[in-house]
């Protein structure tokens, strides 16, 4: 899979989390069928654990478990919603759930913290207390730590790939009670991301108060020290584990310009990549999952975990 692979498709149109006992509690009376249940073709019924806190905060430092039926351990992807650093939250994939599940494959989707209250690097702490979350808690909820992915668009793509990139993640985990792991992650799936601080010349001004609110600061404001630090694509070093990247043709939001750049850098510092352009707009992974561009993009995921997996 080395390389940038190019694809065209043809698209259509707080309260309270449970303490590690209740969590227990909540899993068996999730996972468990009653004694007198027909039988029927349907698969087994998944085990659901919601608001689970992985840090101090208990409104934006939550996440959801699903795990499948069975035994484990289980393939486990990291999911980071979008919405400009500031809004949407982890139900915005709760229509992955289920088709993760069904396939064998443990989701888990984060919450973090919003700008402006919020400013960077606090998301990028957040994404990473979650991810030492999932490789603390394996054991107990059956994921594979030798095998979890994250996957986010748009802000959450960047985060995605701040989690992909980043070389020394303790400097982002010195609150957080979990500890990461060497190689925490198989590989990255990211829709539409964020990749570059530094120029930001080709993107909409749309995006430039959202990128300010996220920083802090005006652009010219930052150290170049700053700006690379923030920025994926000046991270990338050749020891990054596998991408997948998928963008629209017709973002206009986050051109695809964007992707394409750094899938060129992945190919050339021999990190295993693989570009996937369909013929769609932002935010396409939020509709239904059975639209044409959808059904594309999962085949590449799937493919993509299987082949890592």
């Amino acid at each position: 899979m080395v390389g940038a692979l190019m694809l065209t498709i043809a698209a259509c149109g707080a309260e309270r989390a449970p303490t590690a006992a209740e969590s227990t509690t909540i899993a068996t009376e999730t996972s468990a069928a009653p004694a007198t249940a027909p039988e029927t073709d349907q698969p087994p019924a998944s085990t659901v654990i919601s608001d689970i806190i992985y840090d101090e905060d208990a409104r934006r430092q939550t996440l959801d478990v699903h795990v499948p039926a069975g035994d484990g351990p289980f393939p486990t992807i990291l999911a980071v919603h979008g919405g400009r650093f500031s809004m949407n939250g982890k139900d915005l994939y709760n229509h992955y759930a289920d088709y993760f599940t069904d396939r064998g494959v443990a989701f888990v989707p984060t919450n973090y913290r919003y700008a402006p209250a919020h400013t960077w690097p606090a998301q990028v702490e957040d994404v990473h207390c979650a991810l030492a979350w999932i490789h603390a808690n394996a054991e107990e909820y059956g994921f594979d730590p030798t095998r979890v992915f994250v996957l986010g668009g748009s802000a959450g793509g960047y985060l995605a790939a701040m989690l992909g990139t980043v070389d020394a993640p303790d400097r982002y985990l010195a609150g957080c009670p979990h500890r990461m792991p060497d190689d925490p992650i198989a590989g990255t799936i990211v829709f539409y991301g964020i990749f570059d601080f530094i120029d930001i010349g080709d993107y909409p001004p749309v995006n430039i108060g959202i990128f300010q609110n996220l920083w802090g600061a005006k652009h010219d404001d930052l150290s170049a020290e700053r700006l690379r630090e923030m920025s994926p694509i000046a991270l990338v070093d050749g020891s990054e584990s596998p991408f997948l990247l998928i963008h629209g043709t017709q973002d206009s939001i986050i051109p695809a310009v964007m992707s394409e750049r750094f899938a060129r850098v992945l190919e050339e510092l021999g990190v295993d990549n693989e570009l996937l352009l369909v013929d769609a707009g932002h935010a396409f992974e939020t509709q239904p999952l059975d639209v044409p561009v959808n059904v594309e993009s999962l085949r590449a995921i799937d493919r993509f975990i299987d082949e890592l997996a």
